[in-house]
């Protein structure tokens, strides 16, 4: 079921406005015109995002919105910023998804099975996005350099994870099951069964949690 923005991200209707409507006099119907304007773009970029578009077309995204090209090019002086903002946005509001609860804790059964919910809750929720700042990292040379730092942060985390069952490994090798555990548990492997393959969330997290155990267990 997909849902819009405005429910999704309840707190995006306060971030995306410029000003507080409570603070504004009843009269000031202009002001917040624009400002409800501005929201209606940014949930038409995440819906047409959740429809498969990325990224989506200015002419896409007015339409969807309800208001006209150059209506949308006052409210977001380029098609770039609307698409930053939206990434911007919805990251901020799921950052707590990107850190995984009692990292290290429990049986190494109990650490698979965190670390499988925690990145299919991650990746369902910011899918639409992730998608779109991937497209993005081809021509955004910061967009790239978050994308990698954030790729980084999962391999660290994996490897406070599983510390312990590598312990005994040498460099070489904990660095090659890194690598493995890191692409295994990736969001472009998660994408990949989930629209190409048309895998449900359930079938996934039991092939990972098997892989996983397998990958630990083999060493």
């Amino acid at each position: 079921m997909r849902v819009g923005v405005s429910i999704l991200y309840p707190d995006l209707l306060m971030n995306a406005l410029t000003s507080n409507l409570s603070n504004q006099q009843p009269s000031d119907g202009r002001r917040a015109r624009s400002q409800r304007g501005r929201l209606a773009a940014l949930e038409a970029m995440i819906d047409l995002l959740n429809d498969g578009h990325t990224p989506p077309s200015a002419n896409q995204v007015a339409q969807r919105a309800g208001i006209s090209v150059a209506t949308l090019f006052r409210y977001f002086e380029t098609l770039e910023d609307l698409r930053k903002y939206a990434t911007q946005q919805c990251l901020e509001r799921f950052a707590h998804l990107f850190e995984m609860p009692q990292v290290g804790m429990g049986t190494t059964e109990e650490k698979i099975s965190a670390l499988v919910a925690s990145r299919l809750d991650q990746y369902q929720a910011i899918g639409p996005i992730a998608r779109l700042i991937r497209w993005r990292a081809f021509d955004a040379p910061e967009v790239r350099s978050t994308l990698a730092q954030q790729r980084q942060k999962q391999r660290q985390q994996l490897a406070t994870h599983f510390a312990k069952e590598m312990n005994s490994l040498s460099l070489r090798e904990q660095e090659d099951l890194l690598a493995s555990l890191v692409a295994l548990t990736s969001f472009e492997a998660w994408d990949q069964r989930t629209e190409d393959q048309q895998h449900s969330s359930k079938r996934i997290a039991s092939s990972w949690e098997k892989t996983l155990a397998q990958l630990l267990a083999a060493r």
